[in-house]
C-alpha cells in the first residue's frame, strides 16, 4: 500500500432478492400433467405454493349414471390409464358385494395376477418419467423396453394394452391363455436381472442421488394427518398397504413383504426413499407372480354372470384395494333400476395432490419436475 493511500475494507455484503409471483403450466411438459402451480419464490427459493386442478373435465363419476351396469365397467378404465385393473376391481367388488355374487377361486386368483402385472407396468413407467426428469434419458428408454414387456403380457391375456374391459361382475370375461403361465415366469426372471441394471445406472449414480436424498422431504406425521397412502407414505415409514390390512382376491395366501422407508442415502421419506421403495415393491409384486401363477386353482373363470340386462338390488357398498400409487375405494349406490344412482372414488392421487405445497417449500425451482416426479401423480385420478 503506497503512501497517502487509504486501506482496503472488505465487508461481505448481503443480497437481498425481491419476491416473485410466477406461475407454472396448466400445459407445460415438466408437470406430471395438466394442472397450474402457483408460487412465490424468493430469488429461487419457493415459499408458498398453490395448486389448481379441473382442467379435464372428465365428469367420470357423471358417466357411470348414464350407462346400465353391464357396460358401466367400461368407464371404470377411464379412472387411469395405468391403474384400469384396480379401478375394474374396486368397482367389480363394491356391486359384488351389493348384489350378493360370489367369485370363484380361479378367477379371484387370475384378477390378482392382473393387478399385479399392471402394478408392475406402473412402477416401470414411474421410474421412466423419473428418468426424464432427473436427465437421465438414456436409462428411460431401457426401463421402458420392460414395460412393453409387460403390455405385451397383459394384451395376450386380455387382448388390449389399455383400457382392457377385462373384469365382470363374478369374475373374468375369459380364461387364461395358453403359453401365458410360462410368458409370466420369463417376464419376472428377466425384469429382476433389469432390476439390478436399474439399481447400478440410478441408485449407484452420485448425480443421481444429488438430485433426490434430502429433496421433498415427507414426515410420518404429514402423511398421517393428510391420509397419503400408497409408496409415497410407506417411503415415510407408514407400513399401510391393504393387501395386508384387508385382504382381498387371495392375497391373504401369499407371503409377501410390504416395505418402508429407512432413509438409504438421505432421511427416511426423501425423494430417494420414494425410488427405492418402488423398487422393492416391484420385486414383491414379481414374486407374487411366480406363486400365483403356480398355485392357480382348477375350476370356473366366472360365477353367475348376470345378463347384460341386470338390475341391481338396492343398497350400497364401499369396496378398496391397493392401486399402484395407494388406496383406491368405489363407492356404490342402487336404487334397484337398471343404472347405477351413483359411484364415487377416492383416488390416491387426489390425496397426495394435497401435500404438494407443503413439500415444495424451501425447494428450489430446478428442482420442481424432479420432487413432482417422485409422488408419481396422474391428474387423469385428481380431475374425475
Amino acid at each position: 500500500m503506497g503512501r497517502g493511500s487509504r486501506p482496503l475494507i472488505f465487508s461481505r455484503e448481503k443480497l437481498h432478492a425481491s419476491i416473485s409471483d410466477l406461475s407454472w403450466g396448466p400445459s407445460d411438459p415438466a408437470l406430471p400433467g395438466i394442472f397450474r402451480l402457483s408460487l412465490r419464490a424468493e430469488g429461487d427459493l419457493i415459499r408458498e405454493v398453490s395448486i389448481e386442478t379441473g382442467y379435464l373435465h372428465k365428469g367420470l363419476e357423471k358417466s357411470f349414471e348414464r350407462r346400465n351396469w353391464f357396460t358401466s365397467m367400461l368407464i371404470a378404465d377411464r379412472v387411469d390409464a395405468e391403474t384400469a385393473y384396480s379401478a375394474e376391481l374396486a368397482y367389480s367388488m363394491a356391486v359384488e358385494e351389493v348384489c350378493g355374487i360370489a367369485v370363484p377361486r380361479r378367477a379371484q386368483v387370475i384378477r390378482l395376477i392382473l393387478c399385479e402385472l399392471g402394478r408392475v407396468g406402473s412402477h416401470l413407467g414411474f421410474l421412466a418419467r423419473l428418468a426424464l426428469a432427473t436427465g437421465f434419458e438414456t436409462v428411460s428408454h431401457y426401463i421402458l423396453r420392460e414395460r412393453e414387456l409387460v403390455l405385451d403380457l397383459l394384451e395376450l391375456m386380455t387382448g388390449r394394452r389399455f383400457n382392457p374391459n377385462f373384469f365382470r361382475f363374478g369374475g373374468v370375461s375369459a380364461d387364461i391363455t395358453e403359453g401365458f403361465i410360462e410368458r409370466i415366469h420369463e417376464a419376472t426372471r428377466l425384469i429382476e436381472i433389469r432390476l439390478r441394471e436399474y439399481h447400478a445406472l440410478m441408485i449407484e449414480n452420485r448425480a443421481f442421488v444429488d438430485r433426490l436424498a434430502w429433496q421433498g422431504v415427507l414426515s410420518a406425521d404429514a402423511v398421517q394427518l393428510r391420509g397419503l397412502t400408497g409408496p409415497s407414505a410407506r417411503a415415510s415409514g407408514v407400513r399401510f398397504d391393504v393387501r395386508k390390512a384387508e385382504p382381498y382376491s387371495g392375497y391373504d395366501q401369499l407371503d409377501f413383504r410390504v416395505p418402508i422407508g429407512s432413509g438409504a442415502r438421505g432421511t427416511t421419506g426423501d425423494g430417494f426413499d420414494r425410488v427405492i421403495i418402488r423398487l422393492e415393491e416391484i420385486r414383491e409384486s414379481l414374486l407374487l407372480l411366480s406363486h400365483a401363477v403356480d398355485s392357480v386353482p382348477p375350476g370356473e373363470f366366472i360365477g353367475k354372470f348376470p345378463t347384460p340386462d341386470f338390475t341391481v338390488p338396492a343398497g350400497e357398498a364401499y369396496s378398496r384395494v391397493e392401486a399402484p400409487r395407494g388406496l383406491l375405494s368405489c363407492h356404490v349406490v342402487s336404487d334397484g333400476g337398471f343404472h347405477p344412482l351413483r359411484v364415487q372414488w377416492r383416488t390416491p392421487s387426489l390425496v397426495n395432490i394435497e401435500i404438494i405445497p407443503e413439500v415444495l417449500k424451501g425447494v428450489t425451482i430446478q428442482d420442481v419436475p424432479v420432487v413432482l416426479a417422485t409422488f408419481d401423480l396422474s391428474i387423469a385420478e385428481v380431475d374425475r
